[in-house]
Formats: C-alpha cells, sequence, structure tokens
C-alpha cells in the first residue's frame, strides 16, 4: 500500500470528506478508480462458473431452511423455480462487489466509507431487478458486505431512500382477460396452454390462428392476488446457511437471511394457498416463452403441478453466448427448450411468429439501435455491462464522428447513464429516435441500413426481414460457442459482422444495395437466419404438429 489515505466510495453517493477519494468503479464516479476486474470475456466466463457451483452448494441449504421455516417439505426443484432466477443473479452481483471491496482492501490504505444501516428486503425478483439499478439499493448491499469483510475502515453511517413494501400483489390486465375468454370458446380439447408467447407484429391474428385449432387454451396466469409480505426481521434470525469454504461463502450465507425477498418467506405459505386454490385447468403441455421469471402465480402453478413444460426462446444470445444463463435457467426448467433455429441435446427448432413481417420498401435512414447496460452488475454474462460498456460509448462516439445521417434509435431506460445528454451536446445535429413515440417496425419501414454496435435481439430481426445490416461483435467483449463460429465467419466474411469499430465504419461507407443484393452476402444471410432467425408462414401448423408429439 502507499502513503495516501483514502475515503472509499462506493456508489455514486457523494462523499463529504476531505481524504482523497477512491473510487470503487466508474459507476461510483470519475478519478482514482479501482481496477474493473472483469475486463475480458475470459474472466467473465469464469465468475459465472464459479457461481454456477456456489449456487448448487446453497440451493440444498435453501431447501432445508425454508423448509424448515415454513414446517413443508417441497424439493430442490421446487425451489429453483421459485427463487432460482432471484438466487443466481444475487450472487452474482455479490461475488462482483465482494471480489471490488477485496481487491479495494489489500490494495489501498482505506481509512473510511459511507454505510447504511437500513433494514430493507425486496418483495420479489422483478423489484430487486429494478432496484440493482439505483445508488441507494448498491449501498445498502455494499454496506452488508464491507461490515463482514472488515473492522479497520470507520463506517459513517448515511440515511438512504428505501421504501419497504409491505405486500406482494398481483395485477389483472382485464383486456387480456376479455380476449382469452373470448379465445378459449374456440377450445374442443384443453391439450395445451400458452402463456406469453412473445407475439409482436400481428399479436391478435396470431392468437386467433392459433385458438381456432381448438386444441388449447390461453391464460396469462395474472390472477388478482394481495398477500402480506412485510419482513419479520427476528423470524429471520432463525436462518442458519452454516459456514462456507472460503470467505465469500461464509459472507453469501450470513447474508442470505437479510436478503431473501419477503415473497419467499413472509409471504410465501399464504401466496402458495392463494394460487393452489386457483381453478386453473391442468392440460397436457404448459407453454411459455419468459413467464419463469417475474409472473410468480405461473411459477408457483409449475412447482405445485409438475406439469410438462416447454420453453421458448425470447431473444438474442440464446445458441451464440458461451455461457448464457436466461438459456440455462429456462432448460433447467422445461421438459424441452424450443428455439429459433439451433438445436443441441437439450433443445428443438419451432418457429417464432415474432420474426414474421410484411415485406417492406427501402427507406433512406442509417438507423443505429442504442443501448444502455446498468451500471452496477446484474449477472456475469458476455456482453457490454457495467465498467466495459465504455467500449460501447467510444465505439458510438467514432462512428457519430465519421457520419452525419445516422438516426439514433433511444433505449427504454438509460440505466443511470448520463450517454443520451452528452450525445446532445457534442452531436447536436444527431436525430434521437424515441421508442416510446416510434415503433421498432415503423422504424425499420424507413431503414436503407441498420447498425448494431452490440449483439441483440434487434440485429436477428433485421436480418430476419432482409434488411441491410451491419453489427459489430467485439472479441474483447464477448465470448461464443464453437458452434456458432462458422456462422459468425460467415458473417464477418461477408461483412455483415465486423470484430473492430474501424471496420464497421468502412463497411458504411461501402454500403450499397448493389452489395447487400449479392449471391455471396444473402447467402451467408440465409444460411445465419436459417440457424438463428427462421420463422414459416405456416407456423401455427408446425406448433400443434409438435405439441401432439409430446403431449
Amino acid at each position: 500500500m502507499g502513503t495516501t489515505k483514502y475515503f472509499l466510495q462506493t456508489t455514486s453517493v457523494k462523499a463529504n470528506t476531505n481524504l482523497e477519494i477512491l473510487y470503487l468503479g466508474d459507476w461510483a464516479g470519475k478519478g482514482e478508480t479501482v481496477p474493473f476486474q472483469w475486463n475480458n470475456p475470459k474472466k467473465v466466463d469464469e465468475a459465472y462458473l464459479f457461481c454456477e457451483k456456489i449456487y448448487k452448494k446453497t440451493l440444498p441449504k435453501i431447501r432445508r431452511e425454508l423448509n424448515i421455516f415454513h414446517e413443508i417439505e417441497l424439493s430442490e426443484k421446487q425451489y429453483h423455480i421459485i427463487l432460482g432466477n432471484w438466487l443466481k443473479p444475487f450472487t452474482n452481483q455479490l461475488y462482483d462487489k465482494y471480489t471490488h471491496l477485496k481487491y479495494a482492501l489489500e490494495n489501498y490504505d482505506i481509512l473510511e466509507t459511507y454505510i447504511s444501516n437500513l433494514n430493507f428486503v425486496p418483495t420479489e425478483y422483478s423489484e430487486y431487478l429494478t432496484l440493482l439499478r439505483e445508488d441507494s439499493y448498491n449501498l445498502h448491499l455494499y454496506s452488508q458486505i464491507l461490515k463482514k469483510m472488515t473492522d479497520d475502515v470507520k463506517f459513517t453511517e448515511i440515511e438512504i431512500d428505501l421504501k419497504q413494501k409491505s405486500k406482494f400483489q398481483v395485477f389483472e390486465n382485464q383486456k387480456k382477460k376479455f380476449l382469452f375468454k373470448f379465445l378459449n370458446l374456440f377450445s374442443k380439447r384443453l391439450n395445451f396452454t400458452i402463456t406469453t408467447p412473445y407475439f409482436r407484429y400481428k399479436s391478435f391474428q396470431n392468437y386467433l390462428s392459433l385458438a381456432k385449432t381448438g386444441k388449447l387454451r390461453f391464460d396469462d396466469f395474472e390472477y388478482k392476488l394481495e398477500v402480506e409480505a412485510e419482513p419479520n426481521w427476528e423470524n429471520r434470525k432463525s436462518l442458519e446457511f452454516g459456514k462456507g469454504e472460503d470467505e465469500f461463502e461464509n459472507i453469501l450465507f450470513s447474508l442470505l437471511p437479510k436478503n431473501i425477498p419477503t415473497l419467499f418467506l413472509e409471504g410465501f405459505l399464504e401466496f402458495w394457498k392463494k394460487v393452489e386454490d386457483l381453478e386453473i385447468p391442468k392440460t397436457e403441455l404448459f407453454y411459455n416463452a419468459n413467464s419463469l421469471y417475474g409472473n410468480y402465480v405461473y411459477k408457483f402453478f409449475i412447482a405445485q403441478n409438475s406439469p410438462k413444460v416447454v420453453t421458448h426462446q425470447h431473444g438474442g444470445n440464446y445458441g451464440f453466448l458461451k455461457n448464457m444463463p436466461n438459456e440455462e435457467y429456462e432448460k433447467s426448467i422445461s421438459d424441452i427448450f424450443y428455439t429459433w433455429g439451433w438445436k443441441d441435446e437439450e433443445s428443438i427448432y419451432i418457429p417464432t411468429p415474432r420474426l414474421l413481417f410484411p415485406k417492406k420498401k427501402r427507406g433512406k435512414k442509417i438507423l443505429l439501435a442504442l443501448d444502455f447496460s446498468p451500471r452496477y452488475i446484474h449477472r456475469f454474462q458476455t456482453q457490454h455491462f457495467s465498467t466495459t460498456f465504455q467500449k460501447f460509448e467510444t465505439s458510438l462516439w467514432q462512428v457519430l464522428k465519421s457520419r452525419k445521417d445516422i438516426v439514433l434509435r433511444n433505449y427504454y431506460t438509460h440505466n443511470g447513464r448520463d450517454t443520451i445528454e452528452r450525445i446532445r451536446i457534442e452531436f447536436p445535429e444527431v436525430e434521437i429516435e424515441s421508442p416510446k413515440e416510434v415503433s421498432f417496425d415503423k422504424s425499420l419501414q424507413n431503414t436503407k441500413l441498420f447498425i448494431s454496435l452490440h449483439s441483440s435481439t434487434t440485429f436477428l430481426e433485421t436480418l430476419a426481414q432482409n434488411i441491410p445490416t451491419l453489427v459489430l461483435l467485439d472479441p474483447e467483449i464477448y465470448s461464443f460457442r464453437d458452434e456458432f463460429k462458422p456462422y459468425l465467419k460467415l458473417l464477418l466474411d461477408s461483412k455483415i459482422a465486423f470484430e473492430k469499430v474501424e471496420e464497421l465504419i468502412k463497411g458504411i461507407e461501402n454500403f450499397s444495395e448493389n452489395w447487400w443484393s449479392s449471391d455471396e452476402v444473402q447467402e451467408a444471410r440465409k444460411k445465419f437466419v436459417f440457424q438463428y432467425a427462421r420463422t414459416s408462414s405456416d407456423w401455427v401448423k408446425e406448433w400443434i404438429e409438435v405439441f401432439e408429439d409430446i403431449s
């Protein structure tokens, strides 16, 4: 350690100190900063695999303690279905925070930091995920970890703005309830239940086409339910997760009682009983695209009844990335996992109507879709996240400096980043399109060239529609599966994809309709789309045939 004495600033909550400030990361501020610990894909993948091992150790402890707490007997898989999508990322973000704090404590002379002693816990995963974007909640988590790691730092307590919810509520969508009631009039045999099919274009027509087969029912699993879920801190002290094999495991196990969302503890039995009492028809097969995350009526129902569950891919990077947390979680719960084209031992293809679009005339604008990853790490996945988002911004700045005619498509949330404000100052002539005002489909109707600076769902959609597309796939950000690499080579060789932003900029300059229509480019596009963004105009018939085969 050097001679400088530091105040450690863990979040962007401002420090009032005469000490030199050490920022734990660029999410906390600008100045002397602890080095980012996940600066290449290998480290990210290693961290992900480490946390997966920890999860497998933790789940049996969760089962034991929660069964005692609730005086019930549920299996590990039932808890995995209900709370696994919270526990996995909670472990990920805790390991990230622990790793950076450990580096700071071992390499700098830290005298003081802010902490909070507030007792607070989210109700469930969706609220947790929203809070994880906020400084106050992250300070709350950093405070708990620091108090377990050191007695040598002065802790200055500050107040933070976190309001504890006392209830967990599920609300009904009356329009959707009416729609599904109408569609279910067509049902003659209740073979299959469809939930969240990830439609977009022509949603009603798609629902109606399925309903007319007479072989399935629709259920959004959004039943009006409310349970008391206020944390009982005294009762939580009875949870004992034991000792771990290292410092991080000890910290994780000791912090779980104060952080398990209230729906899984105080509100659990009441919600379990209310879901159990719902008169939901038990069909042979339950299909969903993304109900395994925030739809707790669905999750509890699946955990209670163990029906045959099939899950459909709902976005990009499935089948691409070496480690894909969403895909692995969904597969672990599902009897069959459906993809947009690719196959492996656990997955098969069925078409997605999401990628069916009407034919579009070529427009005039060059459209670049923005993305703003959260400042604080949610999970370990090789993509632009936390500090590595700087590479996305650097690439964006280079592209904007090279062209004055690019239209930027804003992202639905800025995740606490000031990128848009800085763009408006430095590039005041650049048009910024709002997703609230212009749908992506409508925007594409006037697009001659689409640009993506990251791997996402959008470039799959544009390639599937045969809209000229250029995408940046930086090998310093992503780690891809071996099965994906031949298709990546197709995109690179045909100059649809690029590994360096300088090459992408040349691709924009050299773009022409003749290039896009050439045999080489179209053959590469078609092969890629067939593998990763395939659909079918006869998708309804194919769905029913596949469902009947496995039911």
